[in-house]
């Protein structure tokens, strides 16, 4: 005769064997747990420098950004030595001094457009001269800084620096201000019931966690939206511009019209141009770098992609903005960064409104390919002009 405490056991065993097992492929199909790969290759030089991982090479699916909706773009995307992108890359002979350097986030990065046609591709077909893209996204004022004093020690001179990073910069000063408020929400939110039970699941059986998200991604959402490349999806919810995540989550306020706010971004801006004068003074001239300021697609109707994926600005109280009022505030600190720039003689362009097109974007700042050939038409434009003074 079983005993009931035997019972019990066999019944737990019977309850946990499954979901024991579960949870072992799931770790094993999707690498967590005791199946994670850890990253033995440690950050090269150059990605401390800002700049990509060396030699790159990976093939990257876009469908309703632009063009042919119904079908898959598949991009290339490949780094040289130094981590630039080819084919604005670094010359083989490493001799810089005829090339332009161009150094920004996302939108000069533009991965998202064929090689050949992004930005820097375009400056060297309408200027005739080099170019190197030495551009990623995320990457702000501060880490331009890097890549432009590394490849000045390591590399060479260019002919000139363009360096285009206001949105990034901005997202940069919004995370900065706002890590202490997020840590003290963290240790509220810590103590409530449902976040206890979901870092407990997490923690305990992130096999089956990983297992859930991927169910909800995958079944539980639009076919439409299911079929999507990741990139896409994630447009969909709302990724990939930083100042769009302002205020959009309780754990992330930005007070867009606080003076405070706008005298320590000015603050913030000078400090940073302070470093650059101070890195470039025995190695460069900074007269011969000119500031960039990116343009945005709020003002426009709509944009190029089948959705309208544009990351519209949240106000103080988590309001979602339109794009009248995403492109004032956006103004207001596109403005502090300029003005900044120019009081430090630096010279500053910017792409008059008139010349912006829906066409030319597929969200808030990323760039279509005829995007990238516009602003590479209006850099070979302007630095022309700027050699002729």
């Amino acid at each position: 005769m079983i005993q009931p405490k035997n019972t019990f056991l066999l019944l737990i065993s019977y309850l946990l064997f499954p979901i024991f097992s579960i949870e072992l492929f799931s770790q094993f199909q999707y690498k967590v747990g005791f199946f994670k790969l850890t990253n033995i290759s440690k950050p090269t030089i150059q990605q401390k420098a800002g700049l990509h991982r060396p030699f790159i090479e990976r093939v990257d699916s876009y469908k309703t950004l632009y063009g042919d909706y119904k079908i898959n773009k598949n991009i290339k995307f490949r780094t040289d030595k130094f981590g630039t992108i080819i084919p604005s890359s670094i010359p083989e002979d490493n001799n810089i001094e005829k090339s332009i350097l161009f150094c920004g986030g996302s939108s000069i990065e533009s991965s998202a457009v064929m090689e050949g046609n992004r930005v820097t591709d375009r400056f060297s077909y309408y200027y005739s001269i080099p170019a190197i893209n030495a551009s990623r996204s995320g990457k702000g004022l501060s880490g331009c800084i890097k890549t432009i004093d590394y490849l000045l020690s390591e590399v060479g001179k260019p002919k000139e620096i363009v360096i285009s990073t206001n949105v990034n910069t901005l997202m940069d000063f919004g995370v900065m201000i706002n890590e202490q408020n997020i840590k003290n929400l963290q240790k509220v939110y810590k103590f409530s019931i449902k976040s206890l039970i979901k870092n407990l699941i997490k923690n305990i059986t992130p096999g089956i966690y990983r297992l859930r998200s991927e169910i909800k991604s995958n079944y539980f959402q639009e076919k439409e939206i299911r079929e999507l490349p990741n990139y896409e999806k994630n447009l969909f919810f709302g990724c990939c511009h930083g100042a769009g995540a302002f205020n959009k989550e309780k754990n992330y306020s930005f007070d867009w019209l606080s003076k405070n706010n706008q005298e320590r971004y000015a603050n913030y801006i000078e400090n940073l141009i302070l470093d650059l004068k101070n890195k470039l003074k025995e190695k460069y001239y900074f007269s011969k770098v000119t500031i960039f300021i990116e343009p945005n697609s709020y003002l426009n109707k709509t944009t190029a992609s089948l959705r309208d994926y544009r990351q519209f600005l949240y106000d103080f109280n988590g309001r979602k903005l339109d794009g009248i009022n995403s492109a004032n505030y956006t103004l207001i600190y596109d403005k502090i960064y300029k003005n900044t720039f120019k009081n430090h003689n630096f010279r500053v362009i910017e792409i008059p409104l008139s010349l912006l097109r829906s066409k030319y974007f597929y969200d808030a700042v990323h760039l279509t390919p005829s995007g990238a050939d516009m602003i590479g038409k209006f850099f070979a434009d302007n630095i022309i002009m700027n050699n002729k003074n």
